[in-house]
């Protein structure tokens, strides 16, 4: 696998290599367009060495300097008189159209055309005409010098720096790179390693990004931020499966004690049908226990829970209160209940609302503590179009201090010393499924109210 470092180098030297290569071919492109220019130039250099040695030599004596100047331009030189007849050449005859041409204009004493750009088995050739006077003989001399236009073969001159620049330019990026490449992979590492530490479950682990890019350090701080939510989860759930665990080991040890004692017989035969009746509470609770893992586990995985239906609100909360009686008997708690005489129809599951009754009775009756109290009421607020039932108890209330952990599973309830096992949290989430909701009152006394949506006739 490949490492940043690796790529972008290697893009940078496809880039770089991409840059020379069209500097190189920029250089061409400029050198065949600049050919005509360059051959002009190269004509322009040579004539007035030619007409020095014909004024000197005359055009007879003047053919070695012609030769000469004729490998220089790469084509040929001649020299004829004003009628057009060759007097001297070396090299290729320039094209006789534009020496003609030429002549005449000599002839007659009109301003001939210096320059003629023609065409040649298919070569483009430039033609430079340069008229004279020989005093040797008195007569007008005309000079014709033809090169072809071709581009001029890139030198080391022109391509050598486009080469050393690109290979410094390589070297730089290179250490340019090396440079910002660690800034990345530094913060990377460590989230790296960081992340190694999760995996072998070590959830505690501190991830330091250092300085380094903007980018990366708001990437580390996420992770952070959802390490420390997984390893608040994973204590959460280590609680929730201590108190569960905690929960159960409670009542089946007690279910234990009353079922060796009814097997040994021991105690008066009258503490039979109280002993049974213990067993059968403790029962129960495990039973609840249980269905309120189930429905949790609903819940939060968006499973629904019963269905919806018109009922009359004050029926599963007067069942759920009659099977409180015993127990509030049994403890002294004064269980009051009033849910007025007019019906209180709601569409909901009845025996979810049964379910939610039974756990805040349950919570009102352990908190009331014996010789307490425990309320009941229900009503209705037909203009906001809502049904509502309120539990209270007389026991010394909610603290501040862990409202906020009220509604979790197996939050404070009490001082922070009494646990709220899955109850309130269960309920809240059956009334909310229910399009209904459960708060707690503030003050005194401790008062949940369950609200639901009245139903329309």
């Amino acid at each position: 696998m490949r490492t940043i470092y690796g790529q972008l180098m290697a893009i940078t030297s496809v880039v770089l290599g991409a840059a020379v290569f069209l500097s190189l071919l920029a250089l061409f492109v400029m050198n065949v367009l600049h050919a005509p220019q360059d051959t002009r130039h190269r004509l322009l250099a040579q004539l007035p060495v030619v007409v020095e040695a014909v004024r000197r030599q005359g055009p007879a004596g003047a053919g070695g300097r012609l030769a000469v100047v004729a490998r220089e331009v790469g084509g040929g030189v001649a020299v004829y008189d004003a009628s057009g007849r060759l007097l001297a050449h070396r090299g290729r005859l320039p094209p006789a159209t534009a020496v003609r041409d030429a002549a005449t204009d000599l002839e007659l004493g009109r301003r001939l055309t210096d320059w003629h750009d023609v065409h040649l088995a298919g070569r483009r050739v430039l033609v430079a005409l340069y008229p004279m006077f020989d005093p040797a003989s008195g007569r007008e001399l005309l000079i014709a010098a033809d090169a072809p236009v071709r581009p001029q073969a890139l030198s080391v001159r022109q391509t050598a720096p486009v080469l050393v620049a690109g290979v410094l330019a390589l070297i730089l990026a290179q250490l340019l790179w090396s440079v910002v490449i660690r800034r990345f992979t530094r913060p990377l590492e460590a989230i790296t390693a960081w992340a190694g530490r999760l995996a072998a479950g070590d959830l505690g682990a501190r991830l330091q990004v250092g300085e380094g890019v903007a980018e990366l350090r708001t990437l580390g701080d996420a992770l952070a931020r959802m390490a420390g939510a997984l390893a608040a989860e994973s204590e959460r759930r280590e609680a929730f499966l201590a108190e569960v665990a905690h929960d159960l080991r409670t009542p089946l040890s007690v279910q234990r004690t009353l079922l060796r004692t009814l097997a040994r017989r021991e105690g008066a035969p009258e503490e039979v049908p109280r002993l049974a009746a213990r067993a059968q509470a403790e029962t129960e609770r495990l039973i609840r226990l249980v269905n309120g893992l189930l429905d949790m586990a609903r819940l939060e995985a968006g499973q629904p829970l019963g269905t919806r239906s018109r009922i009359d609100l004050r029926e599963p909360v007067a069942m759920a209160a009659a099977a409180f009686e015993p127990a509030a008997r049994e403890r002294g708690v004064r269980l009051e209940v009033d849910l007025g005489a007019e019906p209180l129809p709601v569409l909901a599951d009845p025996d979810r609302v049964t379910e939610i009754a039974t756990n805040l009775l349950d919570n009102a009756l352990r908190h009331a503590g014996d010789g307490g109290e425990v309320r009941v009421r229900a009503g209705a607020d037909r203009a906001a179009g809502r049904a509502s039932v309120g539990v209270s108890d007389s026991g010394p209330g909610v603290s501040p201090a862990v409202l906020d952990t009220l509604w979790e599973r197996f939050g404070a309830t009490g001082d922070g010393r009494v646990r709220g096992g899955l109850g309130l949290a269960i309920s809240r989430a059956l009334a909310r499924a229910m399009e209904g909701e459960l708060e707690l009152l503030p003050g005194r006394p401790t008062t949940f109210v369950l609200t639901l949506p009245l139903a329309r006739n």
